[in-house]
């Protein structure tokens, strides 16, 4: 996790997928068009400077926030699921199967766990 900032460890891991995808990327454009130098950082997540993985951070949790809202394919399959498994939800988490609305209330539980952090130093 990074040392001055409060992050969750899925927004972590969202952030590390983000920059190992933009880095093989400018790698490749780096290998095909030798004479153009990517613009942005080269090199691994530990060796990235703390306000460049800030910046990566805010990527990440853009990204899991445009997910919290699922589409209603994703609800329907989740309720099903759901109730295909007979209520696989512990009910020391809080939340117990109650109709349609149980897959959604699920997945939003799950992303703002991921989002937890407010990104401030600590």
């Amino acid at each position: 996790m990074l040392q001055c900032f409060q992050t969750s460890e899925m927004l972590e891991r969202v952030a590390r997928a983000i920059h190992e995808a933009t880095e093989k990327e400018r790698t490749f454009l780096a290998a095909v068009v030798p004479s153009i130098k990517p613009p942005g950082f080269l090199g691994t997540w530990e060796e990235k400077p703390e306000s460049l993985k800030f910046i990566t951070l805010q990527e990440a949790r853009a990204a899991i926030e445009a997910m919290r809202e699922p589409t209603r394919e994703m609800i329907d399959v989740g309720n099903t699921v759901s109730e295909d498994a007979g209520d696989i939800w512990e009910p020391s988490a809080g939340i117990s199967y109650n109709g349609p609305s149980c897959g959604l209330e699920v997945w939003q539980a799950m992303h703002d766990e991921a989002l937890k952090g407010d990104g401030k130093e600590s």
